[in-house]
C-alpha cells in the first residue's frame, strides 16, 4: 500500500513538472509573440528611375508593398510627364481636360493655393520654360531671350480655367510640371494609405522627399533624416545635419546634383 502510494506521488510530481514546463513554454512563446510591432521595410521604383523606401511598424508584420506599388501606379498615371497618356501629359497637349483620376485635380488645386501664398514663387505652369532650359521632359532647345520672355508671359496659375469636372487654359502653350512637389505628394499619399490599414508609425521616402507619421518604435525615438552637405559629390556623400521629424514632411533633395555642362 505504501509502495503504491509512493509511486502515485512520483507520478503526480512528474505530471506537475511536465505541466509547469509546458506552462513556462506557453508564457515564453506568448512573450516572444508580444514583444511589440514588427519592423517592415521594402523599396521599389516609381516615377521612372526614382527609388522609394518604406519603413513601418505592424504587430502582424504585414507587407504592404503591393498596395504601395498599386497606388503609385495610379499616381504616375496622374502626374508623370514621361508617360504619354497620363493625365498631365494629356492636359499639356490639349487646350482643355476632363478630370478622371484623383491625384491630378488635387495637385492643381494645391498648386493654385501655394502659387497665391508664395506670390508666384512656386509655379507648376512653367513647364515650357523648364523644357527650354533643358531640365524637363523633352530635350532642351537653344533659344533667345525673346522666346523666354514669350513663355514667361503665358505662365502663371491665373491663366487657368478650372471647375469640379474640367480644366482649361487661356493659352494652349501653357503646360504643367509638378516635379517640385510630386515626390512629396507621393509620400503623403502612401502615408495616408498605410493609416487606413492601422499603420500609425511609418517612414516614406521618394527620391529624397520624406514624410513620416508617429515614431521609430524600434529605437524609441523620432524618425531621423540625413541632409547632405552641398559640398558632397556623387561619389563622396557626407551629411550636413540629421533632422528629427514627427508627423511631418520634408524635402531633402538638393539642386546641387541637377546641372548641365554646356560647351
Amino acid at each position: 500500500m505504501r509502495q503504491n502510494l509512493g509511486m502515485s506521488n512520483r507520478s503526480k510530481n512528474i505530471i506537475y513538472s511536465a505541466v509547469l514546463l509546458l506552462a513556462m513554454l506557453v508564457v515564453y512563446k506568448f512573450r516572444q509573440a508580444d514583444q511589440g510591432p514588427k519592423l517592415v521595410q521594402f523599396n521599389g521604383k516609381t516615377m521612372g528611375p526614382i527609388v522609394y523606401n518604406v519603413s513601418y511598424f505592424d504587430h502582424e508584420g504585414r507587407n504592404f508593398k503591393p498596395q504601395v506599388d498599386s497606388i503609385l501606379k495610379v499616381f504616375n498615371q496622374s502626374l508623370n510627364t514621361y508617360i504619354p497618356d497620363s493625365e498631365i501629359s494629356t492636359f499639356n497637349r490639349d487646350s482643355s481636360f476632363q478630370f478622371d483620376l484623383p491625384f491630378f485635380k488635387e495637385a492643381v488645386e494645391t498648386g493654385i493655393a501655394i502659387y497665391k501664398e508664395t506670390n508666384g514663387a512656386y509655379d507648376p505652369s512653367i513647364a515650357p520654360l523648364i523644357n527650354t532650359w533643358g531640365f524637363g521632359y523633352v530635350d532642351n532647345i537653344q533659344v533667345d531671350s525673346a522666346v523666354i520672355d514669350s513663355l514667361k508671359a503665358i505662365s502663371g496659375m491665373e491663366n487657368l480655367n478650372m471647375n469640379e469636372e474640367s480644366l482649361g487654359k487661356k493659352d494652349k502653350r501653357l503646360q504643367f510640371d509638378f516635379n517640385a512637389s510630386a515626390k512629396g505628394y507621393g509620400d503623403d499619399v502612401d502615408i495616408s494609405m498605410l493609416k487606413t490599414y492601422g499603420i500609425d508609425n511609418a517612414f516614406v521616402e521618394i527620391g529624397g522627399e520624406v514624410a513620416v507619421s508617429g515614431r521609430n518604435i524600434q529605437r524609441d525615438t523620432l524618425w531621423t533624416v540625413g541632409v547632405l552637405d552641398p559640398n558632397s559629390t556623387e561619389l563622396n556623400l557626407k551629411y550636413h545635419s540629421i533632422i528629427s521629424l514627427e508627423n511631418k514632411g520634408m524635402a531633402t533633395s538638393g539642386n546641387y546634383f541637377n546641372y548641365q555642362i554646356i560647351d
